[in-house]
């Protein structure tokens, strides 16, 4: 399936038992405002430690809302009365090996933890994958400090597949694993 498919299947509206009605879609431009304020007041220090980027700052915010690359990366919003609630993206390779497998990466709000959100947000990144011919979803999740993400990882068909010791180092300079999980979407 073409990716400009996949992007044109939403927004979603989707019903959960805990929950208001979630809608579900790509991240543009006009995000900007309300992603900034969901990294700033929605997720706390803990939560924002180990991700990728600053997302306390708000360049980084910005240029994420208008850089976006759909062939790179997919960002994914769920909002909630048009707050963001949860962001996910998943990031594709595009040579070699690397564009049969996507990294996905996960943020849910404090607030709306334990409500399905995050189930609902991988399950969207999965049937993303599957359009576009992913083989296998990888993710990294720091150990101890994101055991809550593991947990919903491995309910969902994840499985660990290995550890990089003492990789990750927290703001006050100790050291974590990073367990590297993996799911197959396609049996070998």
């Amino acid at each position: 399936m073409l990716l400009e498919e996949v992007i044109e299947a939403y927004p979603k509206r989707l019903l959960l038992p805990s929950v208001e009605t979630i809608v579900v879609r790509p991240l543009v431009p006009e995000d900007f405002e309300r992603l900034f304020k969901y990294f700033s007041t929605q997720l706390d220090e803990k939560d924002t430690a180990f991700l990728k980027d600053n997302v306390r700052d708000p360049e980084t915010i910005r240029k994420w809302c208008a850089n976006r690359n759909y062939e790179r990366v997919i960002p994914l919003i769920a909002l909630v009365d048009d707050n963001v609630v949860s962001a996910s993206s998943l990031h594709m390779g595009n040579f070699g090996w690397s564009r049969y497998v996507g990294k996905v990466r996960l943020t849910v709000a404090k607030s709306h933890r334990r409500k399905g959100i995050g189930s609902l947000m991988l399950k969207e990144i999965e049937e993303i994958s599957g359009k576009l011919g992913m083989e296998r979803l990888w993710a990294e999740i720091v150990s101890e400090a994101q055991e809550e993400a593991l947990s919903l990882f491995l309910k969902h068909g994840f499985s660990k597949r290995g550890v990089l010791k003492r990789l990750a180092e927290d703001p006050q300079g100790n050291y974590h694993d990073i367990i590297i999980c993996i799911k197959e979407l396609i049996p070998y």
